[in-house]
This record gives structure tokens, C-alpha cells and sequence, in this order.
């Protein structure tokens, strides 16, 4: 089994080497530790320290947000980076101890719950006395939340939430808030997965040493405040939702044509030069797990297919002006893809590295900056090189980019793991890749006015599992 533990960290310093300590302490024959640290710029040298650390520990991954964005900013990005099998929330600072993680998995196993909550309030042999009017406070937020969420917590404001794997591909493309308001945004999402997936919910008892806010502690009154908004708007949006999806159309505006008529058929658009995803076979036709994917979301819908081939710029601009139905090229959900087009759940982990020639420059990271790298134009890992100061040479797909590599035109090719994976199997040896250096979730992105193709999308990602 394998645990992915999330950390975000914003001037922690002083507290960071020790409990990045007690998280790796709890590697054991049985259990594999993954460590995400994500850094939320701070000033006090804590992610230059987690760097060191991470030198010292292969099991640690060490991010950095471009700005300080807040906690929540930060457990989306860990979150999307985690592998573990389950996936759990430390604080960079000593007032929970990682030991009660080994409580909350055995909780998890023995009543083959999907999401636990550690409690701070939960009877157990001993505690330490807590500040009254902080105890108090947390108690109204957990009976705010029970009451719209109709769970029956005993501490929602908790640290130490447990996931597995499937839950957090569910819930992490939806979630929204960037700081505190995180807790109840989550436990109002975990209510619908129990209410709507048959989710199980368990509650296990942890032990808390507060820390005083001279010693660094950072939540206040304005993020009660805060918290109290997001469980009336979180609660009640997946209300209202659930609602809407029972009127006829679904969106309580005209009913699209292409729902209406069951007769048209399903017109999925990919970019057919990435295998294994979508690629042409010898006879031209467009094939490849991507293409399977979309095959079998056309057949829950009783519709036919048509499989076209464009280039990856043009996937997107096709949905919004609704010449297609649906895209799906291994597209990286991100935040602002989603302001354009649907997504649905996850249904691959992804990431990027870098391909380069046996008798080149290995590309490093920290060296990119000096390097031609190629990467396809208007991608993620566009962005992310843009982003680590490197000026990449932009090609508009995949083909050409490898095709300077092997002309010497670029030093390394930076994007998809399996497409790249694929390109040195097939260069008789001319081409190495690297380790991977990017975690990302692949879905299906879907005309927004397409509510029907997303259900479908989401349902046969369901069954069959993310890859």
C-alpha cells in the first residue's frame, strides 16, 4: 500500500526538517510514504530547506506556487501530484502527529471506508485541555456543517483527512477555494459522494498540541467567517445542482439540438499524432486508448461515433463554438481550461519529461534556461517551462517537435511521459528520456452545453477506473 501525504508549507522552517522526519517514519515493509511539499513562497528559506530535504529523500516531491495563493491553493496542487493509493493532509508544523495516520489507514481498511476524518474531539485515554473559545468555535463550524451537509462529524475543521485515490480524482477537479475555506468546501463534496456514489465516512480519534499564534499559527476570525460562507455556498450549490438535474433539460435553458436528436451522431475531436493515446494506423484510421475511451462513452449513449483529427490548438476553440461534442487528447485539467469547457473525472495520471539524443545534454531543470527545448505550442508544459524561466521553441504538435530533436534543431523535447516513452522506443536507440518531472490528471474535455456527454464521460470513467 501506498501513502501519498500532502504538506503545504508557508514559512515553516523552524518545524519542517522535524516533521518531514515523523511523515517518512512511517515507511514500513507494509507501507510505501510519498511526501508532497508545496511551498506557498515563503520568505523564511522553508522551500530552499525542502529542497535539501528532498535531495536527501527520493520519496519527497517538492512544488512551489508562483505566488503566495494560500492553503487550499497548495492542497490542490499536492493533490494533484500525489500516487499514494491513499492521500492525507499534514500541516508543515509538530500540532498533529503523523503517527495517528497508521490509525486512520487501519480504520479505513477494516471498514473499507473511502474517506476518514481524524477528530481532535473524539474520547480517547488521555488529551491535552484545549483553549476553550478556539474548541467552541470549531464545534459551531462542525454542527454548521453537519446541518447543511447532514453528516454527522464531530471535527470538520480537522487537519487530518485520509482519501483514497478515486475520491480525490473526483473531488479535486471541482474544488475551488484557496485558503481556509478548503475544510468545508471538501466535507460538503465528501456528503454528496455518500449521498450520490455510496461513499463511506469514518471518524477516528487524533491527537492535537496547539500551537499559539506568537508560535506561528495563522487561521482567525475572518476565516471562520470565511468558512461559514463556503458552507452555505458549497452545500447549497450541490443542492441547487442536484435539483437542476432532475428538470427536463437539465440547465433550465433550451434543450441543445444535439441532445434533443438521437439520431446525430457523437463527434469526438483528438490530435491523431500521439501514441498510445490516438495515432493513425497503417490503413489511416484514427486509433489508440483514447479513442477506445471515446467509443465506449458513445455506446452508453447509444450513439454512433465520428473520430476527427485536428491539432491540439484547435480542440478546445472547436467545443465553444460547438462543432464538437467532445475533446480528448490526453488534455491536462487545469483551471483555466475549465472556464472554456467541461471536464470530466480523471480517467489517467499523466505527467511530462523530457526526450533527448543519447549523444546530447542531459536536460536538467535547473539548467533549462541555457537549452532549445521544444514543446507543443499552447500546452501545459508550455506553460510550465515558460514558467521555470525557459524560452521554449514551439512546434504545433508533437511530430515536428521530435523530428527537430532528431535534426538537432532542439537539445530536448519536453511533454507527455507515454508519448515520449513511445518515440524513444521507436528511435532504435537515438533517443533517452528522463525521469518524470510533472504529475497531472488527464480528462475529457466537453462542450459545456453538452450536459448529457459529460454524464456518459464520467459514468464509464466510473466503471472503468482511472489508468
Amino acid at each position: 500500500m501506498k501513502l501519498s501525504i500532502v504538506m503545504p508549507c508557508y514559512n515553516e522552517k523552524s518545524t519542517l526538517a522535524e516533521i518531514v522526519d515523523k511523515v517518512l517514519a512511517l515507511r514500513s515493509e507494509k507501507l510505501d510514504v510519498e511526501l508532497v511539499v508545496v511551498d506557498d513562497c515563503s520568505t523564511d528559506g522553508s522551500f530552499e530547506l525542502a529542497g535539501e530535504l528532498a535531495a536527501r529523500h527520493p520519496e519527497m516531491v517538492v512544488a512551489r506556487n508562483e505566488r503566495n495563493m494560500g492553503k487550499g491553493a497548495s492542497l490542490h496542487e499536492g493533490f494533484r501530484r500525489a500516487t499514494g493509493d491513499f492521500v492525507g493532509i499534514q500541516d508543515a508544523d509538530l500540532e498533529y502527529d503523523p503517527r495517528d495516520y497508521l490509525k486512520m489507514l487501519a480504520a479505513a481498511e477494516e471498514l473499507g471506508c473511502d474517506v476518514v476524518f481524524g477528530s481532535r474531539y473524539l474520547r480517547s485515554d488521555s488529551r491535552l485541555v484545549l483553549r476553550f473559545w478556539h474548541s467552541t468555535m470549531n464545534r459551531f463550524l462542525t454542527f454548521c456543517s453537519n446541518f447543511l451537509s447532514d453528516l454527522e462529524l464531530t471535527d470538520m475543521e480537522t487537519c487530518y483527512k485520509l482519501f483514497r485515490r478515486e475520491v480525490v480524482a473526483e473531488i479535486v477537479p471541482k474544488l475551488k477555494e484557496r485558503r481556509f475555506g478548503f475544510e468545508p468546501e471538501v466535507t460538503a463534496h465528501v456528503a454528496k459522494g455518500m449521498k450520490k456514489k455510496g461513499w463511506k465516512v469514518a471518524e477516528c480519534a487524533i491527537s492535537y498540541r496547539p500551537r499559539t499564534f506568537s508560535e506561528g499559527k495563522k487561521i482567525g476570525v475572518k476565516d471562520g467567517l470565511r468558512s461559514l460562507w463556503c458552507m452555505l455556498k458549497y452545500n447549497f450549490a450541490i443542492l441547487a445542482l442536484a435539483a437542476i438535474a432532475g428538470c427536463s433539460d437539465g440547465t433550465g435553458q433550451a434543450v441543445d439540438p444535439r441532445i434533443a436528436d438521437a439520431s446525430r451522431p457523437l463527434v469526438a475531436v483528438t490530435q491523431p499524432t500521439e501514441p498510445p493515446f490516438a495515432y493513425r494506423d497503417s490503413s489511416g484510421e484514427i486509433v489508440g486508448s483514447d479513442i477506445d475511451l471515446a467509443r465506449r462513452i458513445a455506446a452508453k449513449m447509444g450513439r454512433k461515433l465520428v473520430v476527427e483529427g485536428v491539432e491540439f490548438v484547435d480542440i478546445l476553440p472547436r467545443l465553444k463554438e460547438g462543432t464538437a461534442d467532445m475533446g480528448i487528447a490526453t488534455i491536462t485539467i487545469t483551471d483555466a481550461r475549465r472556464k472554456d469547457v467541461d471536464f470530466s473525472a480523471p480517467y489517467a495520471f499523466g505527467g511530462a519529461c523530457f526526450l533527448y539524443r543519447k549523444d546530447g545534454r542531459k536536460p536538467r531543470m535547473s539548467q533549462i534556461a541555457s537549452l532549445r527545448i521544444g514543446v507543443e505550442t499552447d500546452t501545459v508544459e508550455d506553460l510550465y517551462l515558460c514558467r521555470h524561466g525557459c524560452d521554449p521553441v514551439r512546434f504545433i504538435n508533437l511530430v515536428d517537435a521530435i523530428a527537430a530533436l532528431g535534426s538537432n534543431k532542439v537539445d530536448a523535447v519536453f511533454s507527455d511521459v507515454p508519448h515520449l516513452k513511445v518515440a524513444a522506443e521507436g528511435s532504435g536507440g537515438l533517443f533517452l528520456v528522463t525521469p518524470q518531472e510533472t504529475r497531472d490528471l488527464y480528462g475529457v474535455a466537453v462542450d459545456k452545453r453538452r450536459p448529457d456527454v459529460l454524464a456518459a464521460a464520467n459514468a464509464v470513467i466510473a466503471e472503468g477506473g482511472m489508468k
